[in-house]
Formats: structure tokens, sequence, C-alpha cells
């Protein structure tokens, strides 16, 4: 006789966007994928973290921008949102110039991803059945 039991695994997947020809979307479909498996909810909340990170990075400027019809959509804060804009107005560029991240506060730019309201990868919990025989 063999009894099944559950084990929570934690997975990454990636969010899936579809384009418009003005902005990216999520679709309803939800339309992404599985890239990573975990046992340990707190490893997968932690990769998850950075791959979106590296994602905003990537991201950053013009294409960030695709993402939304306004700056407000994508910074889901309004101190963030006017953070961006003082920081814009400091280095003289207007809302269609984004700065180069690399030339940003450290401070500035993690208090952006931090508000951020795109997200390109979740953690998703399921369940994994094993069978254990009994002897």
């Amino acid at each position: 006789m063999s009894n099944t039991t559950s084990v929570p695994m934690y997975v990454i997947c990636s969010a899936g966007f579809e384009y418009n020809d003005e902005i990216y979307y999520r679709p309803e479909c939800g339309g992404g994928h599985p890239i990573k498996v975990f046992s340990s909810k707190e490893l997968a909340d932690k990769v998850c973290h950075e791959l979106n990170f590296k994602e905003f990075m990537n991201q950053w400027g013009d294409e960030l921008r695709n993402y939304s019809y306004s700056i407000e959509n994508i910074f889901n804060d309004e101190e963030a949102v006017s953070l961006f804009e003082k920081y814009l107005v400091k280095i003289n560029k207007k809302d269609d110039d984004w700065p180069d991240w690399q030339t940003m506060p450290p401070e500035i730019l993690d208090k952006l991803f931090r508000c951020c309201s795109v997200v390109w990868y979740e953690v998703y919990q399921v369940e994994s059945h094993s069978a254990e025989s009994e002897g």
C-alpha cells in the first residue's frame, strides 16, 4: 500500500507580455512559462527579486517606458515619481529623455525599482505529489 505526500514547491515563471503597437501589456491568458523550481520559498523569492532587478536594469529607459502610457503607471508611488522627476530636472533631462541608470545614485535607483509596478517574474506555489510505499 502506498501513501501520497504533498510537498510545496515554488516555481518562478516569466510574466509574459504582448505588444499592441503602443505598449507591452499582460494578456489575460497569462502568457508566461516556468523558469526555475525551488523547494524553499525564501530562495525562490530571492532569485525572483534578482531576476526582476536584472530585467529592470535591462529595460531601463526607452524599453521600460513601453510598459505604460505614463510614468505614474510605471512607478506606483507618488514619492518615486516625484523623485524621478526631480532627478530629471537636476540633470537637465526631459521626461522623454531618461538618464542612463549607471549615472543615477544607487538609493534613487533602488527606490524606483522597489516602486516599479512592472514585474517580469513571479513566484507560484505548486504542490508536488510523491508516492511513498509502506513497508
